[in-house]
């Protein structure tokens, strides 16, 4: 009986997870720098509702919009 995935399929699928996981540390790294959601999509190129899952599954808090750093106008 023939396997029901190849060795390259296999490969396919362990870049996919690697890719995943520096997905997941960059965005959790942004967001410890106080990088609002919003932001951190358009810069990774992922939904924002993405982001948040990505925080959400990894027991992050998410911050209200009033939390965090005011900008400082001139």
């Amino acid at each position: 009986q023939k396997p029901t995935h190849s060795k390259k399929q296999g490969t396919k699928e362990t870049n996919r997870l690697m890719e995943r996981k520096s997905l997941v540390e960059l965005v959790m790294q942004m967001y410890s720098e106080y990088i609002k959601p919003a932001d951190i999509a358009k810069a990774v190129g992922i939904n924002v509702d993405s982001v948040r899952k990505i925080l959400k599954e990894n027991n992050v808090y998410i911050r209200k919009s009033w939390e965090y750093p005011r900008k400082i106008r001139e």
